[in-house]
């Protein structure tokens, strides 16, 4: 299972695959024009416009992709926590610090894209 972190930066997303998934990339392509995406290789993210970003994360999600961090995307009530660990539970013991510091870099009430509580259901 992989999980799909979008970062809202300006006028793009930075969007990050963990673990790294080829069907996602493939869909990527095929959502996002080329014009609209690109790939950088030092932070192994996509750029993409904003404006693919919600038709980006539904095709994700009919490739069975957790999406994490989308505009308006809220998690709260009793089991606000659910959705993390539901990410650690489908990357698996082995990748789960990788998950845990990607998903930290956009959590992290000290970033631009942080939210405490996210952070606190994270942990």
């Amino acid at each position: 299972m992989t999980a799909v972190m979008f970062e809202h930066r300006d006028q793009v997303y930075a969007v990050t695959l963990l673990p790294y998934d080829p069907l996602a990339v493939e869909a990527i392509k095929a959502v996002v024009p080329s014009f609209a995406r690109r790939w950088s290789p030092l932070q192994r993210e996509w750029l993409i416009d904003a404006v693919y970003g919600q038709r980006l994360a539904a095709a994700l999600r009919r490739l069975d992709c957790t999406i994490v961090g989308l505009d308006g995307q809220r998690y709260h009530g009793a089991n606000s926590a659910e959705w993390a660990r539901e990410v650690f539970r489908r990357v698996g013991p082995e990748r789960a610090p990788l998950a845990y510091k990607a998903l930290s870099r956009i959590c992290h009430p000290d970033t631009s894209t942080g939210d405490h509580r996210l952070m606190q259901e994270l942990n």
